[in-house]
């Protein structure tokens, strides 16, 4: 497996995501102690940009639909006033405001061909998935039940997550709706932040043991486990993602306590 270093500032960094038709990788970055910005770099390395240089409240968490056509993040608008931004192709901006207080979602994503956003919240008994549209409206929650959701991931009319819902961290997934509910991990570490591979057989996601934090994979037939990456040559490794084609995984890398954005050749 070949690893190419992507940034070289060290920075804070999360949420590396693929750029579709730009060849380029978007991620979240630490501009300043008080100043989150939206990021990108080029796919083989080299400088990095801004993506809204005139931003003057933390953006994070960003996501595009399928043919980059539409963007989503979140964005601090005052003090517990956090809210998801939703932009189409000629740059008209709708919001998700999930209200005041601690009632930002995070996470988003959009789900392929419904016109609809996916996000965690925090709802009644802990955190669930919730969706949207694409105008901010119509929200309703997908998931119910106790513990926290975080980090849904739709592919193909599924959704896969991370939940506590039975104590520590699993995955699990179900159909839009919330239908076909199915755990896939039983680990006595945490599982988090699936990603789902292009072909939809196989997921990745980052396991947390032993107090570190090592990429696996999980077939979806037979939900065989394997190690996927186990980044002995890096203090901390998470944020994992896909690039378009699923032949590179995007990862936040940690050395010599400086971050950066790298990608794994698979």
């Amino acid at each position: 497996m070949n690893i190419s270093r992507l940034t070289t500032d060290g920075r804070v960094k999360a949420d590396p995501r693929w750029m579709p038709g730009k060849n380029r990788v978007a991620f979240s970055i630490q501009e300043s102690p008080t100043l989150l910005a939206l990021a990108s770099v080029p796919e083989q390395g080299g400088a990095s940009e801004r993506l809204h240089p005139r931003a003057t409240t933390s953006e994070f968490e960003l996501c595009w639909n399928g043919d980059g056509s539409r963007l989503a993040f979140l964005q601090n608008r005052g003090n517990l006033n956090l809210k998801l931004v939703l932009l189409d192709a000629s740059g008209k901006e709708s919001i998700f405001d999930p209200g005041g207080g601690f009632a930002g979602v995070r996470h988003p994503a959009f789900l392929p061909d419904s016109g609809r956003l996916i996000f965690a919240q925090p709802a009644a008994g802990g955190q669930q998935v919730g969706s949207c549209d694409l105008a901010g409206q119509n929200h309703r929650l997908i998931t119910s039940g106790p513990g926290i959701c975080e980090h849904p991931a739709p592919w193909g009319g599924w959704i896969a997550f991370a939940s506590s819902r039975e104590g520590v961290f699993q995955l699990y997934t179900c159909r839009e709706d919330g239908s076909q509910l199915r755990r896939l991990t039983r680990h006595p570490g945490s599982d988090t932040h699936p990603a789902w591979h292009p072909s939809g057989k196989w997921l990745a996601f980052c396991r947390r043991t032993e107090g570190r934090n090592q990429f696996f994979r999980i077939q979806l037939d037979s939900l065989t486990v394997q190690p996927l990456f186990l980044g002995e040559a890096f203090e901390r490794i998470d944020h994992l993602a896909f690039t378009g084609n699923g032949t590179s995984l995007l990862f936040v890398g940690e050395k010599g306590g400086g971050q950066d954005i790298y990608r794994l050749d698979l």
